[in-house]
């Protein structure tokens, strides 16, 4: 399908990128001033000039394909915009649109009315737009940077859930996630 473009946009605060779409054009989100978070569909191969400029809000965009094509103003007048990249794609360097890229982090989410201490035990769910295994480490203390593993975790249609058992046997604890 063609482009995408949003005429007016004063109380958008974030945006997904249907899959049918597969360029956004030039100053689509231009001065969307709320707008904090897009996530780009697979199919999205171009960006247009001065997309997402004059978007002072926008914290994080999501790419769940390879990186597409796309200039230097993509961001111009945001110095703050964090691209977020799955480490599956293809294409991506270090910088989109002039902006730095780092993976796309897992969220820990809470596992309904059992989420955090319970029993003993400390549970939570993950996040992550993917079907893949991700792995969490442990520390007790956040002044020894020695992360052990603790568990792997399937993601199953974007969820997994983690459970630690041995929560309790520990006076403190601290939990990370990571991809293989």
């Amino acid at each position: 399908m063609g482009d995408f473009a949003w005429s007016r946009c004063s109380g958008l605060t974030s945006a997904l990128i249907p899959a049918s779409v597969r360029e956004v054009g030039p100053s689509a989100f231009r001065e969307c001033g709320r707008l904090s978070t897009v996530t780009m569909s697979p199919g999205v191969g171009s960006i247009g000039d001065f997309a997402f400029s004059g978007c002072d809000d926008l914290t994080g965009l999501f790419f769940r394909g390879n990186a597409p094509a796309a200039s230097e103003y993509l961001f111009l007048d945001n110095p703050t915009a964090n691209i977020y990249r799955l480490p599956t794609r293809d294409g991506w360097l270090t910088t989109f649109g002039g902006r730095p890229t780092s993976l796309w982090p897992a969220q820990i989410l809470p596992a309904g009315p059992g989420f955090g201490s319970s029993g003993g035990r400390f549970e939570f769910a993950i996040s992550w737009p993917e079907d893949r295994e991700l792995i969490v480490e442990t520390i007790e203390s956040l002044q020894d940077p020695s992360w052990t593993p603790l568990s792997t975790n399937s993601v199953t249609g974007g969820w997994a859930h983690f459970e630690d058992l041995e929560a309790a046997r520990h006076p403190s604890r601290f939990y990370r996630v990571r991809t293989r």
